[in-house]
């Protein structure tokens, strides 16, 4: 297992290790440092996992989005490996994607073919391609991964779109693929990065078997944010939920000495830790109001619009839907993005029912914005669900539970975002190579989370980070680095 390595029987440390947020990198930093330092995770809901957890809404469980393990997650199906309940993942071969006129395709690698050989019976199927675009996109495909990652700045000064078609995409191309790898994302392709299109071709096309993925077949929050979070605390770290860090003041003592005063927010009132470390595992807007002394780049990322996640329970079953698959879909032409069958593999929809997640991307475009009524919103869905699957036009909605996020959101990866993810610089000085690290704010404070990466956004991007974040606490005391595999972008 990636985490088995992690030493239990290092002389403790006797320094504050503070990190806010208790979302999947926060989390993961804690239990990777936990308990050879002193460590408290400050988050400021009620319930630990950040984006990748569930609620509870009037007995139903309804998700944060939708979740998807792919082939490439190492670092983070290692973690829900050694933490989580055991066998609670479905396979899924291949992701299926629908056009606007609602035809339908399965897009997966053969395992009897090589390479970009093994896309061709699945590009062979797509009804909306012409032949040309079938000999495009093979070709695209190609480039695409062979592009070497130095070239992405110029990728992100492009969008997916722009991006595709220089590479060699037709358009219809582009916009099938950015359906079938980003649908989760909330963006369109004339808005994307070209530089997450391009690292989604590195990761799926380009790994065997990556478009394969994996589902939770249980409420995320009980697969895996409450039982890390449960982890974090067997190895002596503190779990404080409804703590809200309110600002970060940094202090002037030597390297041995607190190098941060983290000041918090929590029901029985305000308090203050001095911390010898501080991980802030949050998103940038956050972290850029606690960081108050950097200027850099990354404080100027934002969130992505507004996303409505339903649990929707239709009258009668629904055969298309038999396998659980995921369906991605393009918000230029339907009410949703992303629509899952719950019913197939969650034992508490089990029955002669269907239970759908519908996520709803760009909630800001629907009528009304994100503020839609709910009579409105379902009727908006359920019109859409009878043009993909026209059995449903017999069913009615017999119950539908809705969250909607606008805080604790993705953040927006369009054009020109990518290039202001903090990184590591190679510098020069004298005769000594040296590595600057953009996330280290100063004064033993760093950053972590998903879009702190190197690689491509995610859970597996957001553990990698918590790895990172933890070496860079272990290499301030002597410690070794703890080894890891990280996102495989070369």
């Amino acid at each position: 297992m990636v985490f088995g390595n992690i030493p239990l029987d290092e002389k403790v440390i006797n320094k504050e290790v503070v990190i806010v947020g208790g979302g999947l990198a926060g989390l993961t930093t804690a239990y990777l440092l936990a308990p050879t330092f002193h460590v408290a995770v400050l988050e400021a809901t009620n319930a630990p996992g950040g984006q990748a957890r569930a609620f509870r809404i009037g007995g139903t469980s309804v998700e944060h989005g939708s979740h998807v393990f792919f082939k490439y997650y190492k670092n983070s199906l290692g973690l829900l490996a050694e933490v989580g309940p055991p066998r609670h993942l479905v396979q899924i071969p291949g992701w299926t994607i629908v056009n606007g006129e609602g035809q339908q395709v399965i897009l997966e690698q053969s395992g009897r073919l090589p390479g970009l050989l093994s896309l061709i019976p699945s590009l062979m199927k797509i009804p909306w391609f012409s032949g040309s675009d079938r000999m495009r996109a093979m070709a695209a495909s190609y480039r695409l991964i062979k592009a070497p990652v130095r070239r992405w700045p110029e990728a992100d000064a492009m969008t997916a779109l722009e991006l595709g078609t220089q590479y060699g995409y037709s358009i219809t191309g582009a916009e099938t693929w950015n359906s079938a790898s980003l649908g989760l994302t909330d963006s369109f392709v004339d808005e994307l990065s070209g530089a997450i299109f391009a690292g989604m071709h590195k990761v799926l096309v380009g790994e065997k078997r990556g478009l394969s993925y994996l589902i939770p077949d249980m409420n995320l929050s009980e697969l895996f944010a409450v039982p890390l979070s449960q982890a974090v605390e067997k190895r002596g770290a503190a779990v404080r939920l409804g703590y809200r860090v309110t600002g970060l003041e940094l202090l002037d003592g030597s390297p041995d000495e607190p190098g941060c005063h983290v000041r918090f927010a929590a029901s029985e009132g305000s308090g203050s830790i001095d911390a010898h470390y501080t991980i802030v595992a949050v998103q940038p807007q956050d972290a850029a109001k606690l960081a108050t002394w950097t200027g850099a780049a990354w404080t100027g990322l934002h969130r992505a619009t507004p996303i409505i996640t339903i649990t929707l329970g239709l009258s009668g079953e629904v055969s298309a839907t038999r396998d659980g698959r995921e369906y991605g879909l393009s918000r230029k032409d339907w009410i949703f993005s992303v629509i899952t069958d719950l019913s197939k593999f969650w034992p508490e929809f089990a029955g002669n029912k269907t239970v759908l997640r519908v996520e709803v991307g760009h909630a800001d475009l629907l009528p009304g914005g994100a503020n839609i009524p709910d009579d409105k919103l379902i009727s908006l869905v359920k019109r859409d669900l009878d043009r993909l699957w026209p059995e449903c036009a017999a069913l009615k909605v017999e119950f539908a539970k809705k969250i909607v996020s606008r805080s604790n959101v993705y953040v927006s990866w369009k054009r020109g975002c990518v290039m202001k993810k903090p990184n590591i610089a190679a510098i020069t000085r004298g005769n000594k190579s040296l590595e600057k690290d953009d996330r280290d704010l100063g004064h033993h404070v760093y950053l972590a989370g998903d879009w702190t990466s190197k690689g491509t956004i995610g859970m597996e991007a957001a553990v990698n980070s918590a790895f990172e974040a933890a070496n860079f606490v272990r290499a301030s005391v002597g410690l070794p680095s703890l080894p890891f595999r990280d996102v495989p972008i070369k």
